[in-house]
């Protein structure tokens, strides 16, 4: 008889005629505790996240393509993410941390515009609300917009979509732990994806305990707006990242697989190709 162990070992996206290099991970941290001045995350007190998260500790376990998210809130730091993209030519791109508050915002996005690696930008739904008039300029840019957050996101992402039509919106983490019906405003919203990236949640916690939620948001997406994420490194704090690749792929193995691993990310992020000039 075959154990769940069994199963998810077969679980492989190459058992599925997908190659490792195939898939994109859209949501992967890198940093590092020792470059001068430190980093504002993870904290000091993370006994666990607290640590050099390089380029060659992630290929050590995976050698998927990527798409760095970046958590600090540093200008600096968007630079130096850049220079590590330029390194890497598996890295496929980067959502970036600038503050639609801050009076150079504008010039800002323009800056990082000319470099097609720079995909967009990662908001709370806090920053996001409050920034509501005034992410123009990264839809003329052609960029898109993370979004993080709870069950709120979902009507603040509809509203975003009706103020800007051409923003790409990638909601970050979903399923959510507990459910919204307001996910249904979403469907239907072509420039709306969903990352699933955090399916299990600690570390006895299973595949069968989110099918509910997972069918949902399959339901409002559907086959061509739903992008894979691993949250590399913080999902090693609850499992390992084969495991969180395998759960992922053991619900999405029935589906257009290879959609959810690859295409998707390219039609949600625009990646490998240069901003859109015809939105300026």
């Amino acid at each position: 008889m075959m154990t769940r162990r069994d199963l998810l070992a077969l679980t492989t996206a190459s058992a599925f005629g997908v190659a490792p290099d195939e898939i994109v991970d859209t949501h992967v941290h890198f940093y590092d505790p020792e470059r001068p001045g430190g980093v504002p995350w993870p904290a000091k007190t993370d006994k666990i996240l607290y640590r050099r998260a390089m380029p060659e500790d992630y290929q050590a376990i995976s050698k998927a393509r990527v798409l760095i998210v970046e958590a600090s809130s540093l200008f600096s730091d968007n630079q130096w993410i850049l220079g590590l993209s330029e390194m890497h030519r598996w890295i496929e791109g980067f959502i970036g941390h600038l503050d639609p508050a801050d009076s150079a915002f504008a010039k800002h996005v323009e800056h990082f515009q000319t470099n097609p690696k720079f995909l967009g930008i990662r908001l709370s739904t806090n920053a996001a609300r409050a920034a509501f008039e005034k992410l123009a300029p990264l839809e003329q840019a052609g960029m898109s917009l993370d979004l993080i957050g709870n069950g709120e996101m979902y009507m603040l992402a509809a509203l975003l979509s009706d103020r800007y039509p051409k923003l790409h919106i990638i909601l970050n983490h979903l399923p959510l732990a507990k459910p919204d019906a307001s996910i249904g405003e979403l469907k239907g919203r072509a420039n709306i994806y969903a990352k699933v990236s955090w399916i299990l949640r600690h570390a006895s916690d299973r595949l069968e305990n989110h099918l509910e939620a997972l069918d949902e948001v399959w339901q409002v997406f559907g086959e061509n707006r739903v992008v894979y994420g691993s949250n590399w490194p913080v999902c090693e704090t609850v499992v390992p990242y084969s495991k969180v690749q395998q759960t992922a792929i053991a619900y999405f193995r029935q589906k257009p697989l290879y959609k959810y691993l690859f295409t998707n990310s390219r039609a949600a992020y625009r990646w490998g190709k240069a901003h859109s000039k015809e939105l300026r």
